[in-house]
């Protein structure tokens, strides 16, 4: 049953891929995506605008591009130097998850022969100005917990999400419900954009209600049955209205727990009651998508299953994270272990190429003989290439056609390399040990705050209960969320003040307003006037300070050592324009504003749309280096410490020398008195 008229909804195809072209090279060329449904629409047509670029030598006499949606063509199309090619489905047969692909036939000459694998045959898909757009009607939401958060919270849902959440805004437990949410959102949906609004008022969107009977009723006008309820919303009954009560706000505060933690087919009904909640312990270092020293991961877990990759120059990136704080360098090897398969029709000298961060690592030749089905490769890459945090690794498919002559026709379906879900990528026991602070791996992973996963050596002080700073906060934990892909379950959050035991046992991250002593202690000011240290040069062993006089100090997202506790850290958020603030947390789902972040220090204009990133020059480590090796990268990396270590070895070798001399001369000395001696005596 529709609800209402019929509506549009348009989403960039960057949304699924994450990057902005599609490239499409070689004779015969292949590139696809994956789009989603929302389970609550009735598609009524579908529209696809595809913009693209293509070689200026190609002839459109014999080339074209050809979309197939999930396997069946729906276009086929000349290829000219650029154009736009637009596709209408009336009521199209679509599932879950689609599969929209480009198909590309390109060809230089009319009567020649060609080389297939030609750098000039490429045509480029522009997925940042390419679209689909979705006509549709909406279902009316079912009132069931389990279709809730089995299937609608899930990849299905278009970015942006758009999620309210009303509760008692001067309640710390309340608070930390909502942030714990949040985050589980993030963790939920992953890869999209999720923002997560607090609001004091029922609006005609997906909202969830956090408090006790009597604020839930005021809020949705009656009272609801159960400590965890799902109904839909009376603004918009396509929208759920998801309620956490209870008596008291610890009982409120497990409601959200149980939900998060109780698998799907326990949750069939319209409420539950819950009576306790235990929380599971988890160890450091071990989200889902996190590749721990000493421990692997399968590229199933990663891609999802097999991967094939097609054609010469065909690639396909396995996106992994290992934590920030690994002490990398060119001594301690990745293991990289492939299980694969390739065509035979390939000429000898193709070659399977490996890239860690665009860097080409190792390149594996490929035996057109070997009629082996399964092919295992084990290689040893240096950590050094790692980044800390976020890395790809790129399979290259090098395969040529093995043709008798160069007029031959190439049998492309050959081209084809497969690598098996069971491969394997790990780590060896590295050291956790880095310097700090540094925003990348905060936004890479959320580094410090999740090393932990369920964020229990983190909290959030938040100093202003405002709606734009609440919704600021919680849409942070739910892009933390979609880094590391767990729950945030034993995160605290604080208004106003900051216990004394917690500020001394964990990293905080603040969203500052108005507290002289936290600006004091973070920014090293005093009033009016800020302290600056650093070096000139990286190399330079001679730090400057300066005192700047200042009417205020303003930024938008600063990283320090933390005031209450050496070897923790502080992240504030300057919540003084709350508004600009929360744009600018919503902006850090883009990858161009990610790339702009760097060092300790952000500052975002509002009126120029501009980020600045610096660095204080503070410099503080946290991790544990044995004994050993912190001497040793001491010694290595501290010239002074160098000299030091080469004139206490001259003086002790200069010592030894002398005393093994002054010993010998004595023995020496005493021979000859023995010998002077006996003389006599003859």
């Amino acid at each position: 049953m529709a609800l209402s008229f019929s509506q549009t909804t348009s989403v960039k195809l960057s949304e699924f891929l994450g990057k902005n072209v599609l490239d499409l090279k070689g004779m015969d060329a292949r590139g696809k995506l994956s789009f989603p449904v929302n389970p609550l629409w009735n598609v009524e047509k579908i529209k696809f605008y595809i913009y693209y670029k293509a070689s200026p030598v190609l002839k459109s006499e014999r080339s074209e591009i050809t979309l197939l949606l999930n396997g069946k063509v729906i276009t086929s199309r000349q290829i000219k130097d650029e154009g736009l090619i637009t596709v209408e489905i009336e009521n199209p047969k679509l599932f879950d998850f689609n599969t929209l692909t480009f198909k590309a036939s390109q060809h230089y000459c009319i009567n020649c022969c060609e080389n297939e694998n030609s750098p000039e045959l490429w045509t480029q898909i522009d997925l940042k100005k390419s679209y689909i757009q979705f006509q549709y009607t909406k279902k009316p939401f079912p009132e069931n917990l389990a279709f809730l958060k089995d299937i609608y919270l899930s990849e299905r849902l278009l970015s942006p999400v758009e999620i309210d959440i009303l509760t008692d805004k001067g309640s710390n437990r309340l608070l930390t419900a909502g942030a714990i949410f949040s985050g589980y959102l993030g963790a939920k949906i992953k890869y999209r954009r999720i923002y997560v609004n607090y609001t004091e008022n029922l609006r005609a969107k997906d909202t969830v209600v956090i408090g006790t009977q009597d604020f839930v009723s005021r809020v949705i006008g009656e009272r609801v049955s159960g400590n965890i309820y799902v109904t839909q919303n009376p603004k918009d009954k396509s929208k759920f209205l998801l309620v956490f009560t209870g008596r008291d706000e610890k009982e409120i505060l497990n409601a959200v727990r149980a939900f998060i933690l109780t698998p799907s087919s326990y949750l069939s009904e319209k409420f539950v009651y819950v009576s306790d909640v235990v929380l599971p312990e988890i160890k450091a270092y071990s989200s889902p998508v996190l590749l721990a020293p000493g421990e692997e991961i399968t590229l199933r877990k990663i891609a999802g299953g097999d991967v094939v990759v097609r054609g010469y120059a065909g690639r396909f990136d396995f996106s992994f994270f290992i934590p920030p704080d690994l002490m990398l360098n060119p001594k301690e090897k990745l293991r990289l272990k492939l299980f694969y398969n390739h065509g035979l029709l390939v000429r000898e000298g193709s070659t399977i190429n490996l890239y860690i961060n665009g860097k080409f690592v190792y390149s594996i030749p490929v035996d057109p003989y070997d009629k082996s089905d399964l092919k295992v490769r084990e290689v040893l890459i240096p950590t050094s290439v790692l980044n800390k945090g976020f890395n790809v690794l790129t399979v290259e498919s090098a395969l040529v056609p093995n043709k008798e002559d160069f007029c031959a026709a190439a049998n492309f379906e050959s081209l084809k390399v497969i690598i098996y879900g069971n491969s394997l990528i790990s780590l060896p026991d590295l050291v956790h040990w880095t310097k700090m602070p540094n925003l990348v791996y905060f936004i890479s992973t959320g580094f410090p705050f999740t090393t932990y996963p369920d964020m229990k050596d983190a909290a959030v002080l938040v100093e202003s209960t405002d709606g734009e700073t609440l919704s600021s906060m919680f849409t942070l934990l739910a892009f933390i969320g979609t880094k590391i892909q767990f729950p945030p379950l034993r995160l605290s959050v604080y208004v106003d003040r900051l216990p004394n035991d917690v500020a001394q046992s964990k990293d905080v991250i603040v969203f500052w307003n108005r507290n002289s002593l936290i600006k004091k202690q973070i920014l090293n000011s005093l009033d009016s006037v800020v302290l600056v240290k650093g070096k000139l040069f990286e190399e330079d062993q001679k730090e400057f300070s300066v005192n700047l006089r200042k009417r205020d100090y303003v930024f938008t997202m600063a990283m320090r050592e933390s005031p209450f506790k050496p070897k923790r850290t502080i992240l504030v958020l300057n919540s003084k324009s709350p508004g600009t603030l929360h744009k600018f947390v919503k902006m850090l789902y883009d990858p161009v504003v990610l790339s702009k972040i760097k060092g300790d220090t952000v500052f975002y204009d509002e009126k120029t749309d501009t980020i600045l990133s610096s660095s204080s020059g503070q410099v503080y480590y946290i991790g544990h280096m044995p004994v050993y090796k912190k001497v040793y990268y001491e010694i290595g990396y501290n010239l002074k410490y160098l000299v030091g270590l080469l004139l206490i070895s001259l003086l002790v070798l200069a010592f030894a020398t002398k005393k093994l001399l002054d010993y010998r001369a004595k023995k020496r000395h005493q021979q000859e008195e023995k010998e002077g001696k006996e003389e006599e005596k003859k």
